[in-house]
């Protein structure tokens, strides 16, 4: 500082002998050019063909140069053949290396997410995300919302009486929801009720405040127990148990894991060609969990350990779907898979569902039910010992001993909970070398234990596919002790509560696996073809187990109006 308070400038520091010199460093002025296109965002159509038909026609009639642009063959090629039906003839190519024609529609496939309108140039680019977007969050923008959330705990949907977990108090009862005052601040609170601490007394009250609902959670456990009491020991030993419990299952699990490390299997190749064209064939748009569980299956399938996995998810969420890319996987190894389940009627449909799937390739898909005669049955068996058939569907009648397979390398289980255990041993003889795929909506809890602990690899689908309906399960009661005759308006809820038989022959058998069975108009039920069909309906009344039994005459035809069975 100067004297009359003034800055001086400081000298130029002196370098010293042990510091590099500072190199000189130049900048250049950026030089450049701005670039403005004129191009506009596509409009979202909101799923609107119609819309889509519209611009498509004018932009051609225009003189358009016009690109479709989707990120899977399946959509790529349901828009070639809607075009083709609204008067436009568009070309499926496989990549645009060249302008398209103007007046012309080219479709191809590619990773492309939004499009483009360029006016002075006369292009217009779509995707097919820009064709069905607008329509809110889709599955594909849920694979960036997190795949398992915390069970937390809402104010909201709690009830009167239900059971809650404190974390320091343990399990409590909700009473109510309640604003207090407390130091001049407006909080509110949850009322949790414990047992009494003193006997005769009312139950001890704890006031949770809405912003430590973290230390909250439901009680998830199926039987009633009993309320813990505030600053007991109860909930401390029991936690303490939980550990012990946890310390020794994790044992368990290790000898299980060392166990299954050491036994040997077959592992499979990357994915060829073929699958990824099965696999974008695939005509709808695949969940996150979806392909989650795929990609799970796959990287099992790839290791030298026997696979043993449960696909979990209700019905409709794509779970054959996945049982059709693991078959066709292991199928392009030369393994064969058996597909195991429980009745025919499912053994037909997906019978159907993987001939549909896999018939622009030669494979051999055999059927094992009583819907095919001893012949076919024995043909059938036949091919499966030799190594002709690649895929065998079939019911119990795959678990016989006389049923063999040359190169069997997976087995597909659906609706495993329909099966005993008897079934399960003979399918635990296989586990030592054969990858093993079961499929199940509703789980039973010793199949759920053993995939939650790890025992089995476990794989759940909880996104719904877009635009799926909901389930809707009707049960048909009894007014008086007889039930009525099953109508037209109650045969869907008498068959999910009642068992059908079929006593007619093996031909009206087949044409029951192609046709509906509940009898409605125009069903084989009114045209006489399932006249020998049995309704079975059992109840109890006044502590006794009665059965009435409906069968249609032989004298229905065809022309006859009348539909009242005779019992």
């Amino acid at each position: 500082m100067s004297p009359f308070g003034l800055t001086t400038p400081d000298a130029p520091a002196e370098t010293q002998p042990w510091e590099d010199p500072v190199p000189v460093v130049t900048v250049s002025p950026d030089e450049g050019e701005a670039i403005v296109l004129a191009a506009q965002p596509v409009p979202l159509y909101h799923g609107e063909t119609a819309r889509v038909v519209d611009d498509l026609k004018r932009w051609a009639g225009d003189g358009w140069m016009v690109a479709l642009v989707f990120e899977g063959h399946g959509p790529a090629q349901r828009a070639v053949e809607v075009l083709h039906d609204a008067g436009l003839g568009a070309a499926l190519v496989e990549s645009i290396d060249t302008p398209p024609v103007p007046g012309e529609l080219v479709v191809s496939c590619g990773a492309l997410n939004h499009g483009f309108l360029d006016e002075a140039s006369r292009l217009a680019v779509i995707t097919g995300n820009d064709i069905t977007g607008g329509r809110g969050a889709t599955t594909r923008d849920m694979r960036k919302m997190p795949s398992r959330r915390r069970n937390t705990i809402d104010p909201l949907e709690l009830r009167a009486g239900d059971l809650v977990v404190h974390e320091q108090h343990g399990i409590g009862r909700y009473v109510e929801l309640v604003q207090r005052t407390v130091n001049g601040a407006s909080r509110e609170y949850l009322v949790i009720e414990y047992a009494p601490s003193k006997r005769g007394q009312p139950g001890d009250r704890l006031f949770v405040p809405t912003d430590q609902l973290d230390q909250l959670s439901r009680y998830v456990g199926g039987e009633n127990p009993a309320l813990h009491k505030m600053g007991g020991s109860e909930w401390q030993k029991a936690k303490a148990r939980a550990r012990k419990a946890v310390k020794e299952i994790a044992a368990q699990l290790i000898q299980l894991y060392a166990a299954r490390k050491a036994s040997k299997g077959y592992a499979y190749g990357p994915d060829t060609p073929w699958q990824r064209e099965l696999e974008d064939a695939f005509p709808y748009t695949e969940t996150p969990d979806q392909l989650a569980a795929i990609d799970e299956v796959k990287q099992d399938m790839e290791q030298p350990i026997p696979m043993d996995r449960l696909i979990c998810g209700d019905v409709g969420y794509g779970k054959t779907e996945i049982a059709v890319r693991a078959a066709f996987k292991a199928v392009q190894d030369g393994k064969q898979v058996a597909v195991l389940v429980p009745t025919t009627l499912l053994a037909q449909q997906h019978y159907n569902t993987f001939s549909e799937r896999m018939s622009q390739f030669p494979l051999e898909i055999r059927q094992l039910s009583r819907f095919q005669t001893p012949k076919e049955a024995e043909q059938t068996l036949a091919k499966a010992a030799d190594g002709t058939a690649d895929i065998v569907i079939g019911t119990h009648r795959l678990l016989q001993a006389s049923t063999r397979f040359k190169q069997l390398g997976m087995v597909i289980v659906d609706e495993e909970q329909r099966f005993g255990v008897e079934h399960k041993e003979y399918l635990k003889t296989l586990r030592t070398a054969v990858d093993v795929l079961t499929m199940s909506a509703t789980p039973i809890p010793r199949t759920l234990e053993m995939a939650i602990t790890g025992i089995r690899e476990m794989s759940t689908i909880a996104t719904p596919p877009e635009e799926r309906h909901p389930v809707l399960t009707f049960v048909g009661g009894t007014t008086t002790g007889r039930s009525p005759p099953p109508s037209t308006a109650s045969c869907c809820a008498t068959a999910r509560s009642s068992t059908c038989t079929t006593g007619s022959s093996r031909s009206t058998g087949r044409r029951a696996a192609s046709a509906s069975w509940c009898p409605r108009r125009g069903s084989p039920w009114r045209t006489g073809r399932w006249a020998r069909t049995l309704w079975r309906r059992s109840w109890s009344a006044s502590g006794r187990r009665s059965t009435t039994s409906w069968s249609a005459p032989r004298s229905w035809s065809r022309a006859s109006t009348s539909r009242t069975p005779t019992r």
